[in-house]
């Protein structure tokens, strides 16, 4: 998948997945609730959408084979054209570039991902280095004599950074992902984002209907003496433990020198929280909250069918003259 595209997805992703796990905490859960034995079912929003459920609250836009395959066709035109300037590019797919501890982690069933990495706030890295995964093509440029290698960057990225398929100095990389997703100049991609500006705002009032929800004030009360029962009291709301977390972690991050001592003592609380969080949530609050969610998304889903469906196939490439 091409830089631009990834860009794009990330500036919109929380406004949906919001909805779909809780951005700020209050997921549905996958777990079973014990008034409803039974796997829970897909959210409305994320069937239309076409995106997967991560673990405990954590978003992750799952890959479609058109997005797997059009990367693909990326790549192997930019071995084509790096062949073309004698040089050797290896394909790879987005599964082997994506694979990694941030999947395996989000693949973890919610209690054991709460156990073993809290919220994943102080334990998961943004930007860690995968040992596993050594990109093919990383080797063959350390390979090269200097000068080689500033060859093969300046074929591989071109010396200027326009997107513009027809420049004849217009790098391999680029040219792959303009032909296969075509040009879109920054002020283009700007107004194609401003398209869903309503539905954003719809979807961030739909939020604040499902949180505010008169039938789950029980569930958050019994959330709360559960937490208090197990030694965490003067939470009140179900994302106020792990709001807890990440504001004590923004705090330590925007000091120039954090203290290691206090990030390792944030780490303890944070694994020690998380998992009884994750009992409390599950015991209290999940099956409630997974109902009253389905039951206003799929009316969502309903009032707003062709605003979805025109933002799936935008996030997917897909354009009305495909």
């Amino acid at each position: 998948m091409g830089g631009v595209r990834w860009r794009r997805v990330g500036a919109v992703a929380c406004a949906v997945t919001l909805l779909l796990t809780g951005c700020t905490g209050d997921d549905p859960g996958d777990s079973a609730h014990p008034d409803d034995p039974g796997p829970a079912d897909t959210s409305p929003l994320a069937e239309i959408l076409g995106w997967g459920m991560a673990t405990d609250g954590v978003a992750a836009p799952g890959v479609s084979e058109v997005e797997r395959q059009q990367h693909l066709q990326v790549e192997q035109l930019v071995a084509d054209c790096m062949a073309e300037h004698g040089f050797e590019y290896v394909p790879v797919s987005l599964d082997d570039r994506r694979a990694g501890p941030f999947d395996e982690a989000y693949a973890l069933d919610p209690a054991d991902f709460a156990q073993q990495y809290g919220y994943g706030v102080t334990t998961l890295t943004a930007g860690a280095e995968d040992e596993r995964f050594l990109d093919p093509n990383q080797e063959i440029m350390d390979s090269l004599s200097p000068d080689e290698r500033a060859e093969y960057e300046r074929a591989l990225w071109g010396p200027g950074a326009a997107v513009d398929p027809d420049d004849a100095d217009q790098g391999c990389r680029m040219r792959a992902e303009a032909e296969v997703y075509g040009v879109r100049e920054p002020d283009d991609r700007a107004q194609q984002m401003e398209r869903f500006a309503a539905l954003f705002d719809a979807l961030d009032e739909l939020s604040r209907r499902i949180e505010n929800d008169p039938r789950l004030a029980d569930s958050e009360v019994n959330w709360t003496r559960c937490m208090a029962a197990a030694g965490y009291p003067g939470f009140t709301r179900p994302h106020d433990a792990r709001q807890a977390v990440f504001d004590q972690h923004a705090a330590l991050s925007a000091q120039s020198d954090p203290d290691p001592d206090a990030l390792a003592s944030l780490r303890e609380f944070e694994l020690t929280l998380a998992p009884v969080d994750h009992a409390c949530r599950e015991e209290h609050v999940d099956g409630p909250r997974r109902q009253v969610a389905h039951e206003l998304e799929a009316q969502f889903v309903e009032e707003h069918r062709a605003e979805l469906e025109a933002y799936r196939d935008w996030m997917s490439g897909v354009t009305p003259d495909d």
